[in-house]
């Protein structure tokens, strides 16, 4: 009788923690399609999305935590480091190398992106039995990235246009593209939607 009741206890608790790690797991498959979707629309806002944007774009990073915060400098502090001079003061002010590698771990671990090389992971102590013995040489994993900006004209008439802009280069001049296109609406002040039958002149002063 005692035993019975441990064991249907043991049952409903084991039984919870599946479900517990379901959740986490749905969890973790959520994030990691969110960080892959930013990437590919340059949607690049937070720490980890900078992070894993530099992984991605830089495989040497995913190897070494040095490139990756040189890289995450040079890409996304550029006032402060510009790829080969560093001024000692401007290290107050620079993400922490902490940070970068707390971020990389967990993009690399647990959302199981731009993986190291099987000896660095080995070093590391994150690579599994199964993966010792079957890995001999790594080959990088990249995520292509790239911008399409497109709208339609016409939809309440009998004849619709949509027209694009398709932005194909992957790296550094995509994330540039993209800045530089949303610092140009914030500093002209123009946060409506833009639409020609709709314009007045104190819409855009640039012109």
């Amino acid at each position: 009788m005692q035993s019975s009741l441990f064991d249907a206890i043991e049952e409903e608790v084991q039984e919870e923690l599946s479900e517990k790690e379901k959740q986490k797991q749905e969890k973790i498959k959520g994030e990691t399609q969110q960080l892959l979707n930013n990437l590919s629309s340059a949607t690049i806002n937070t720490l980890r999305d900078k992070v894993a944007w530099v992984l991605n774009q830089h495989p040497d990073a995913r190897d070494s935590d040095i490139t990756l915060m040189l890289k995450f400098w040079e890409t996304f502090e550029p006032n402060l480091y510009n790829g080969q001079l560093l001024a000692p003061d401007n290290l107050y002010h620079l993400t922490r190398l902490t940070s970068l590698s707390r971020e990389r771990a967990r993009i690399q671990n647990v959302y199981k992106l731009f993986q190291a090389s099987s000896k660095v992971r080995s070093q590391r102590g994150t690579l599994s039995e199964e993966e010792r013995e079957k890995s001999i040489e790594d080959k990088p994993v990249g995520y292509p990235s790239y911008v399409v900006y497109m709208d339609e004209s016409g939809k309440n008439t009998d004849q619709l246009i949509v027209g694009s802009v398709w932005f194909l280069e992957s790296g550094k001049s995509l994330y540039d593209i993209d800045k530089r296109i949303k610092k140009f609406k914030k500093d002209v002040g123009f946060t409506k939607e833009f639409h020609f039958s709709a314009m007045r002149r104190n819409d855009l002063p640039i012109i």
